[in-house]
């Protein structure tokens, strides 16, 4: 499917003896191991289970090809997890690498400089849109923001000011155009960075305007109002690895009830014998709709590198190879139009994000904690 794989790359071979202890300068970061132990062996990645089991088995395959180093440790932990594991700590019992399905978050990005993550590189990989699916055979239906935060927010804004249990049981409750079937609505939960996407854009994206909430003066209790969750049942929270739960709580679901889920493009491409995308806003998410921003429900994945773990020249640090996967995992072959991602559904970034997004992580350039 995927021909980068037999690529040969250019770059230089890495040494293949292991320095004892992380030295005082590794990888030239701010901030080196504070631990004398033995350098780890191989890199050890962390994070989101969709790019796990999607990019980066293309990003390691390459990278064992083309060095003799051994396989990269990976763990599925979601998002969330992921990235506080990334931030606990510089050594070699903290992870060198996290993906990503979403931006790091600022209280994030603080702890990891709290806790002496000074500098990391970020690598942008491309665009994933984010569909609303339901099971192959259901009734399709336009679906909203709206619509999802009515169907699914533990409380709704009352006439009389309060907030009343929401009792909304069919989507045609929540809709004029819904179906008179019961509503399901399956939901990552909170370690996965996809479960931030939905909060953020279909439950705060729901909520916004609508009567009683915008009376709300507090941010913190607004945000708290609309991405509450009802707990009837109603919604079903799946964890990670999130793709198989997903597929049996559609699946599962009666026939007097149509059950929606939320996931990324690349969900949908491993399982679309078994579902069927919704449009929203009445656009589908289909290339055209992403690039020309009319479907603008879309993440953006990434991988954060550590670069205190970094090799400095001398080759003595944490562990081998974080250069090199930089340069892999920001190559054209793989992130450029026709490259490895593109061809597994990932939207390439235009010319010139690629390009400046390429030129930042090669120089190492530290990440400041922003951006979408």
């Amino acid at each position: 499917m995927i021909g980068l794989l037999a690529v040969s790359y250019t770059f230089s071979p890495l040494p293949t003896h292991a320095a004892s202890s992380p030295p005082p300068d590794a990888g030239d970061a701010r901030l080196a191991p504070k631990i004398d132990a033995s350098s780890r062996p191989y890199v050890e990645m962390v994070g989101s289970s969709q790019m796990h089991e999607s990019l980066t088995p293309v990003i390691t395959k390459a990278f064992t090809d083309a060095f003799k180093v051994d396989a990269p440790n990976v763990r599925l932990t979601g998002t969330a997890a992921g990235i506080k594991e990334f931030c606990a700590g510089v050594g070699v019992e903290y992870p060198d690498i996290v993906a990503a399905s979403r931006n790091m978050r600022k209280a994030e990005f603080e702890d990891c400089q709290k806790n002496g993550v000074l500098d990391i590189i970020e690598v942008k990989v491309g665009a994933l849109p984010v569909m609303v699916m339901t099971k192959k055979g259901n009734p399709t239906f336009e679906v909203t923001p709206r619509m999802v935060y009515l169907a699914a927010a533990e409380t709704l804004p009352a006439e009389d000011g309060d907030f009343d249990n929401n009792e909304h049981t069919k989507w045609s409750d929540v809709s004029k155009t819904g179906p008179e079937q019961l509503i399901k609505i399956i939901v990552p939960d909170p370690a996965s960075g996809s479960r931030g996407f939905f909060d953020d854009n279909f439950m705060e994206g729901g909520c916004r305007h609508y009567p009683g909430i915008d009376e709300i003066f507090a941010s913190i209790e607004r945000v708290k109002k609309c991405t509450t969750l009802r707990t009837d049942g109603v919604v079903v929270e799946i964890p990670e690895p999130y793709d198989q739960g997903m597929i049996t709580a559609l699946t599962s679901a009666g026939e007097d009830t149509i059950a929606i889920a939320i996931a990324g493009e690349l969900t949908y491409l491993a399982n679309q014998d078994q579902l069927t995308i919704l449009p929203v806003h009445g656009f589908m998410p289909s290339r055209e709709n992403v690039l020309s921003d009319d479907y603008q429900l879309v993440a953006f994945p990434r991988y954060y590198v550590k670069r205190g773990h970094m090799r400095n020249k001398k080759g003595k640090g944490v562990v081998r190879g974080l250069r090199e996967l930089i340069r892999i995992m920001s190559s054209e072959k793989m992130v450029g139009p026709d490259g490895a991602f593109d061809n597994l559904g990932l939207i390439p970034l235009d010319d010139d994000e690629r390009e400046e997004g390429r030129r930042d992580a090669l120089n190492l350039k530290s990440y400041t904690g922003k951006g979408h």
